[in-house]
């Protein structure tokens, strides 16, 4: 008689994709304008609540790390935050801040669960697309069409009375950036039109670090269009990007007209007058230099392991006169608050997503123009605002991440 055992095999339990995109849309704006929507913080508990449903069916009871750096970098990052208590200037803010950046990585890791086993990145790009939009959408009916209209004529920036005004311009300039990128190598769709208003915001919000996203980003996306991608060099093709670029030039002519973009295309200006010597007065450009000489000056009173998480802050307060006042760079903050262990612990994972980027680029694959594009805005935007701390950051590290290990996985090395 045989030994052969017969088991049955329980069926996998399957999820509809467009469930886990539509909470993580969700769980992602709402991150940002929870607090001013109505029963908002009860929509984010629970979506996420509603997320972790979802994984328990495929929960089994093993955490397999393998060769997964962004699994390790998430969890190990916030811990090592977490146990900084220890030596921080200012315990309970760094437990505080420990326990956050653990509720983050738990709600995050639950994501990549699923969109790690997705053949592509498109679906969390439109999630980080469609975030921007709700953001955006959601501005412009707290603050009114008249409010906006005004702010567009007048040539004001919008006040941080609900959001960061930064926060704002970000989150929608991303959304820009995304709904380009789709207009340019895939066909236009009636939802693109949603931009419009993430125009709006990014334009109102006066944010230099939206703009940057906004015109770098697309610049970069039409260069790696027009030079990678000859293949289409038809004449219909030939003929969309002439017309892109030409509705490009006329577009950023007439928004030089507005107000609003007329303030916005004056504070890059003073960007440079700033770093030329030229002139020093302005107060934005010169209090973020002061905080980048207070957080290099913690930091070499703590080089190893730092002050502790979020502590920078508390040596930054006096300065300003306040209790408290955050270093708007995330390199200093990560510097200042967990030293050269807690820089390296952090930024590990960019410098394996953009060294494999480098090492096994491939110019002629559509996601992997926009992945290269957004991992360098991500470094570049990280020298003028703090980004550890928020749900949207580690999404798109982990949305670069899988673009990483999926160029690396498919393609040879080449230099």
């Amino acid at each position: 008689m045989s030994n052969l055992a017969i088991y049955k095999t329980k069926p996998k339990f399957v999820i509809d994709d467009n469930i886990v995109s539509v909470l993580a849309v969700i769980i992602l704006s709402f991150t940002v304008i929870g607090d001013y929507v109505p029963g908002g913080i009860l929509i984010l508990r629970g979506s996420i609540c509603m997320l972790f449903a979802l994984c328990i069916p495929q929960f089994t009871f093993k955490i397999k790390f393998e060769r997964d750096l962004f699994k390790k970098s998430i969890i190990i990052f916030p811990t090592y935050c977490l146990i900084s208590n220890f030596w921080s200037y200012n315990s309970s803010q760094s437990i505080q801040k420990g326990k956050m950046l653990i509720g983050i990585a738990i709600v995050i890791l639950a994501l990549y669960h699923f969109y790690n086993k997705e053949k592509d990145v498109d679906k969390m790009l439109s999630v980080v697309m469609w975030c921007g939009y709700i953001v955006s959408i959601f501005v412009i009916i707290k603050y009114g069409y008249a409010t906006i209209i005004m702010l567009l004529t007048g040539g004001i920036r919008i006040s941080s009375d609900y959001i960061n005004s930064n926060v704002i311009g970000m989150n929608a300039s991303f959304s820009v950036f995304i709904t380009a990128y789709y207009m340019m190598f895939h066909k236009f769709k009636i939802k693109y039109i949603l931009v419009i208003p993430a125009l709006l915001a990014t334009i109102v919000s006066g944010s230099r670090k939206a703009f940057i996203i906004l015109s770098v980003g697309i610049m970069f996306l039409l260069l790696f269009k027009m030079l990678y991608f000859k293949d289409n060099k038809s004449i219909r093709e030939i003929g969309k990007t002439i017309l892109l670029l030409f509705v490009t030039i006329v577009g950023l002519i007439y928004l030089n007209k507005i107000n609003a973009f007329a303030l916005l295309i004056s504070r890059m200006d003073q960007i440079l007058l700033f770093l030329n010597g030229t002139d020093k007065t302005f107060h934005s450009l010169s209090d973020r230099s002061a905080l980048i000489d207070l957080g290099i000056n913690a930091f070499h009173s703590s080089p190893l392991v730092g002050i502790g998480a979020d502590c920078i802050g508390f040596v930054n307060g006096p300065y300003f006169g306040q209790d408290y006042y955050y270093s708007h760079n995330n390199f200093v903050e990560m510097l200042a608050n967990g030293g050269i262990i807690g820089f390296c612990l952090y930024y590990y994972i960019y410098v394996y997503i953009i060294f494999s980027l480098i090492k096994y680029r491939d110019f002629h694959n559509k996601e992997y123009i926009v992945c290269v594009i957004f991992a360098a805005l991500k470094i570049v935007l990280d020298y003028a605002y703090v980004s550890y701390d928020s749900r949207v950051t580690y999404f798109i590290i982990a949305l670069l991440y899988i673009e990483a290990r999926k160029i690396k996985k498919n393609k040879i090395w080449v230099w």
